[in-house]
């Protein structure tokens, strides 16, 4: 009788191991999900890459009034999923992403700097042919500001520094996260 009273309690216990189990499972999940969410581009799929000039994508649109021509730039929030802009927010000091025109100008400071050098090594590798232009990569900015060293002190503010996300057009990703654009001063560093 006492084997049988010790029965229930062992499946009692293997039941708060798997609700344990699973709920950490669904921790976990959803934490991936959310560091996806926060380091990938909206556009990256894994299978079309950045979206073409003049593609399907839907604009963004903003749905509160815009900031007055005073304000100090901006960032946005965006809402989950739907792209648009739920609330403008403004900050000193702080820099807008930066726009097609200078995320593929930067893409050519980076090539024109001895750091170029690595893109092109790792275009090769990738494709097994070498990069004649930058229109062979799509590239996409991301604002870069403040570092805490002497090398880039201008980015804390000062310049307009940027970091690219690059990929082959039609092919992988070209690992740029260790360059830091100074378009300002069109420099081309790399991060410790």
């Amino acid at each position: 009788m006492n084997e049988r009273a010790r029965e229930p309690r062992g499946k009692e216990l293997q039941r708060i191991a798997l609700r344990r189990l699973f709920a950490g499972t669904a921790l976990a999940i959803a934490g991936t999900a959310a560091m996806v969410a926060v380091t990938l581009p909206m556009e990256a799929s894994g299978d079309g890459g950045f979206p073409e000039p003049g593609g399907a994508a839907a604009p963004h649109t903003l749905t509160t009034p815009a900031p007055s021509p005073n304000a100090s730039p901006s960032t946005t929030d965006t809402g989950t999923g739907t792209g648009e802009v739920v609330r403008p927010d403004s900050a000193p000091g702080v820099h807008p992403a930066p726009t097609d025109q200078e995320s593929r100008e930067a893409l050519k400071v980076l090539l024109a700097s001895p750091l170029g050098n690595v893109v092109r090594l790792d275009f090769q590798a990738a494709t097994g042919r070498p990069l004649a232009a930058p229109a062979q990569l799509r590239v996409r900015g991301l604002v870069y500001e403040g570092s805490g060293s002497a090398e880039l002190a201008d980015c804390d503010g000062a310049h307009r520094c940027v970091r690219l996300l690059t990929r082959v057009v039609g092919g992988p990703w070209i690992d740029t996260r260790r360059f830091v654009i100074d378009l300002s001063a069109r420099t081309a560093h790399r991060l410790p």
